[in-house]
């Protein structure tokens, strides 16, 4: 029987091929997240995502010169996320299968993080600035507020954000068949199913 080597990436289905190349694509060339104003567009690719987690304001402002550190380290996380789902042709444990779900897991977690940072408080009460200073605070959270509702409707998904969630999630669910499917295997019969 002619059982491939871990390291044989003819294992590989031409779907998560495909769904790889479509996240890659998604994440690095489209366009994630486009801000409007008239004919003004902003446009922001997913790998660019961690400098306006850092400061929302990125969205209304663009991004800054000093966001190229923040932007090729987050492209070398989301690069390790993409390149994750060939651990299971490299190692042969079951586990390694889970490894498809990180292109997932990452935009998932940093659309939670963007909807936190976007939607909480802009300032803190701490309740030592006295009555007049919390005053103060609220009608500033209260205008903030405001503005981020109308800057809102001026944010949009881009069609990379799209697309490469869709392959993201081929790509989970072909990990987690994978994974079930290997279940009590014997150890040296954990690679890639033909």
């Amino acid at each position: 029987m002619n059982v491939p080597r871990p390291t044989d990436l003819r294992g590989l289905d031409a779907a998560a091929l495909a769904a790889l190349i479509v996240l890659v694509l998604g994440w690095f060339w489209m366009t994630t997240l486009v801000t409007q104003f008239g004919d003004l567009q902003l446009r922001f690719h997913f790998y660019q995502l961690w400098s306006v987690l850092e400061n929302p304001t990125r969205l209304l402002s663009g991004s800054g010169d000093g966001d190229t550190l923040t932007t090729v380290l987050f492209g070398g996380v989301c690069l390790l996320a993409a390149l994750a789902v060939f651990l299971p042709y490299r190692m042969p444990q079951r586990s390694a299968w889970l490894a498809s779900l990180a292109p997932l897991a990452l935009m998932l977690v940093c659309a939670v993080l963007l909807h936190q940072r976007t939607s909480g408080d802009v300032l803190v009460d701490t309740g030592r600035q006295g009555s007049l200073g919390s005053a103060a605070i609220a009608f500033a959270n209260q205008l903030a507020g405001r503005l981020t509702q109308a800057a809102a409707t001026r944010i949009r998904l881009g069609l990379g954000a799209y697309v490469s969630f869709a392959a993201s999630a081929v790509l989970a669910w072909r990990g987690l068949v994978q994974y079930r499917a290997r279940a009590g295997q014997p150890r040296e019969r954990l690679l890639p199913l033909e």
